[in-house]
């Protein structure tokens, strides 16, 4: 079975497609090259995860041999590869394909496929930047948005989280309006809204309605969604069409009802409008879904039971990922 070295970091998104791989038969380890900024993936959180192996650069094609590597796949930050520099020459030197993984972009990215140090490129958004990168080069391109595997599940916890919003505050002004705007709708509703992250939420703690927690390891993460009876997501990069958050893939994947802001795209992966994701356009809608899930527990657990079965058919990681894998091989 496949043999993989992933470079550029592992987050939450890396967790998941590292139990989808493995349940698979595969093998995935996560290499990090030393730097300071490497330093992250060795403590905290990370302490126990014996998956990730510290390799300089100047080792790494001896690595890829004496480990057996069969691929190298690389999650770069737009053009930036984070860690290990020269991972394609290391590849090549050992004798294996090197797939750049842009699954980070930002409004006006117009950066991520800059260069040619990649035999194919995945990208995770299908922004018009990405899509007219794959018309015109002339290497492998292909769709490969996040994905759900067995980190995703319904657990049966007790569900004593009405509405929760999952991930960091971070310091944009386009995602704090959006989340104060999705705060307000909950205080439409009626209801609380659990919030997660610590010191990062000073600045909305006012609301009378937000609950703030601590931040949460993302070993802990399936736990934490299924205690809530739906989450919010809000995005990031909103003004962006076709990029998403991984958030909806973890919170769909363990059966919990999202609701998030419109955008384009959004019905190619998740199937028709507010069949398995709720896509509003005006925080009002918001403020009535709310309303009408917690008072119809038949329509909730319907919804959770859909939205579940939907994503583990058709947005797997592995299932999504060897037909790639075999095109490259």
């Amino acid at each position: 079975m496949i043999n993989i070295a992933y470079l550029g970091g592992k987050y939450a998104a890396e967790y998941s497609l590292a139990e989808s791989i493995r349940a698979a038969g595969g093998k995935i380890t996560f290499l990090i090259d030393g730097s300071n900024f490497s330093n992250q993936f060795t403590i905290g959180c990370y302490a126990g995860d014996n998956d990730i192996v510290t390799v300089p650069d100047k080792d790494l094609a001896e690595y890829l041999k004496t480990e057996c590597i069969d691929l190298v796949i690389h999650r770069y930050y737009m053009e930036s590869p984070v860690m290990h520099y020269w991972s394609y020459d290391a590849a090549k030197e050992a004798g294996i394909p090197l797939i750049r993984y842009a699954q980070e972009t930002d409004i006006g990215d117009n950066r991520s496929c800059i260069g040619e140090n990649y035999d194919a490129l995945m990208y995770a958004h299908d922004t018009k930047y990405f899509t007219d990168c794959h018309r015109t080069s002339e290497k492998p391109f292909f769709f490969y948005p996040y994905g759900v595997g067995p980190m995703e599940r319904i657990t049966g916890t007790e569900k004593n989280v009405s509405v929760g919003m999952l991930g960091r505050r971070r310091g944009l002004d386009s995602r704090n309006i959006n989340i104060k705007a999705f705060a307000n709708a909950v205080i439409e509703a009626g209801e609380i809204m659990h919030v997660y992250g610590g010191r990062q939420w000073e600045s909305i703690k006012t609301l009378d309605n937000v609950v703030v927690n601590d931040e949460y390891c993302v070993h802990r993460s399936t736990d934490v969604i299924n205690r809530h009876k739906i989450t919010i997501n809000a995005e990031t990069n909103q003004g962006e069409q076709f990029a998403y958050s991984h958030k909806l893939w973890q919170s769909l994947g363990c059966g919990v009802p999202v609701i998030t802001w419109h955008k384009d795209g959004l019905e190619n992966l998740f199937g028709n409008h507010d069949e398995n994701l709720i896509m509003v356009r005006k925080y009002e809608e918001a403020t009535a879904w709310i309303r009408r899930l917690l008072d119809d527990e038949t329509l909730l657990n319907k919804m959770s039971q859909t939205a579940h079965d939907y994503v583990h058919d058709r947005l797997d990681w592995w299932k999504r990922l060897e037909p790639i894998l075999n095109s490259i091989l």
